[in-house]
């Protein structure tokens, strides 16, 4: 599989060379005959929220653009993983994908930080934080790693499913070997955790449940239920370790040199497909999922109080401090804080 995706890169990237001038949108003018080919690829399954928001966005953006450009949706990670993608969007392969916000650490360790867990109270008071200075402060620190955020997407609160036994206190915890991605935070919170965190691909993570490679996984409900991930779990606890968001990650170089009138016309689609039907669609259905697992035989266990949980997590924090840096851990800590207030 990996083998037959890599040519299809390849094979992609060569189209993308002869058509795009290197992946370059810079002067050159596009019509109906000859299109800018915008390339939206990620790896959520086709009935997902996402790709219903990237299928309004394709219809929107050919629309207003008046067929000037051709918006082509690849999901269920087609193209590959999402560093896989990540990488085609610096190559000039792929032009927008959903990157999860934990994924980013490969190019700064800084990127990784709202990904702290616990760091919000709720979705609502996380929704806030994006809107105002902690999601400025992280857009500035994409911008400086040569990315563009055209918006976030809502992930969910992430829980921990398994197939063991339930999971209701953090010593309940001990010994899971539980999926993760590959990235230092949350190998580090499942450590402190007690657990036994093991990075995987999203895309391989299916078949690894199913064959007990891993215990469980630590997504949401949303991922857990349109992936199908519930089927061969028995358990799944409802804490909000984190409240997860991917970023409408683009080229930064790629969306400064489209024609404004396109750039303008994506970006609306953006905000309006791919941000506020995701988010608003996403918020409602996440006690609905966690209703269907219940009804497809999962025990759900939901956690309200996290007193225990933040106190387990808080070497994670020191750790952050350490490596990444006090101040831009600070700088994420007090844009929280003052949303709060």
């Amino acid at each position: 599989m990996k083998k037959i995706i890599a040519i299809l890169m390849t094979s992609l990237l060569v189209f993308c060379l002869c058509a795009c001038g290197g992946g370059t949108a810079e002067n050159k003018t596009y019509t109906a005959e000859d299109p800018l080919v915008f390339r939206f690829a990620h790896v959520e399954a086709t009935d997902s929220i996402l790709n219903q928001a990237a299928l309004k966005f394709e219809e929107q953006v050919e629309r207003e653009s008046g067929g000037r450009i051709q918006v082509e949706v690849y999901a269920n990670g087609e193209l590959g993983s999402i560093e896989q993608t990540i990488e085609a969007i610096r190559a000039g392969m792929v032009q927008m994908t959903a990157a999860p916000t934990s994924n980013m650490s490969t190019y700064d360790q800084r990127l990784e930080l709202l990904d702290l867990p616990f760091l919000f109270d709720s979705k609502e008071e996380m929704d806030a934080a994006l809107n105002g200075e902690a999601g400025k402060i992280y857009e500035k620190w994409l911008e400086e790693n040569g990315f563009y955020c055209a918006g976030y997407q809502y992930d969910g609160a992430r829980g921990v499913s398994n197939s063991k036994h339930p999971v209701k206190t953090v010593k309940d915890m001990d010994g899971l070997k539980i999926r993760v991605m590959q990235s230092d935070i949350y190998i580090r919170t499942f450590q402190a955790l007690g657990a036994n965190p093991t990075p995987m691909s999203f895309t391989e993570l299916y078949t690894g449940l199913q064959q007990g490679t891993v215990d469980g996984q630590d997504n949401a409900p949303g991922l857990t239920y349109i992936n199908k991930f519930y089927e061969v779990q028995d358990y799944y606890s409802y804490i909000g370790i984190v409240y997860c968001n991917s970023i409408m990650l683009a080229d930064k170089s790629y969306m400064e040199n489209l024609p404004e009138d396109l750039f303008q016309i994506i970006q609306k689609g953006a905000d309006e497909c791919l941000v506020d039907y995701q988010r608003t669609e996403a918020f409602e259905m996440e006690e609905e999922y966690l209703n269907l697992m219940e009804q497809g035989g999962t025990q759900i266990t939901r956690i309200e109080d996290k007193t225990e949980w933040r106190k387990a997590v808080e070497p994670v924090y020191e750790q952050c401090r350490e490596e990444i840096g006090e101040e831009y851990v600070q700088q994420i800590l007090d844009a929280v804080q003052n949303q709060r207030v």
